[in-house]
Parts: C-alpha cells; structure tokens; sequence
C-alpha cells in the first residue's frame, strides 16, 4: 500500500503532492518520502512550509540514525 501511494504522489505535480504531504502525520509523510527518488521528494519538500519541511526532513535524518545504531 506504501508503494502504490508513494506511486501516486509521484504522478501528481509537486505542488498537490506538497499540499498533501503537509497533512499527512509526519511518520506516513516520511515513509513516503523514503520511498520517493530523490529529485521527486525534494521537489515536493521544497513546496511545502518550510517549517513543516524541517520537520520532515528532522524525521527521516532521525529514522537513519536510529537504523545506524541498531546495525551497529
């Protein structure tokens, strides 16, 4: 389900997919994100408030970091 929706935010213009990715609980927005290439979820990051912008990119660098430390 992940996948088909991080497909769909792909094919929308970054604009719907940052008014929508603003809305979303930060943990579904970065699981999205996640499975974005990139470009995409930077594009769309770069449309969103840059507050909440901050937020999501705070949650996705804290989730690699929690993964580096459970490898270790």
């Amino acid at each position: 389900p992940l996948e088909v929706l991080s497909k769909a935010m792909r094919g929308m213009k970054p604009a719907q997919a940052a008014a929508i990715t603003e809305r979303l609980p930060l943990t579904l927005a970065g699981d999205l994100m996640e499975r974005m290439p990139s470009r995409d979820a930077g594009k769309v990051m770069g449309l969103m408030n840059p507050e909440r912008a901050a937020a999501l990119a705070s949650e996705i660098a804290a989730r690699e970091d929690r993964r580096k430390k459970t490898t270790k």
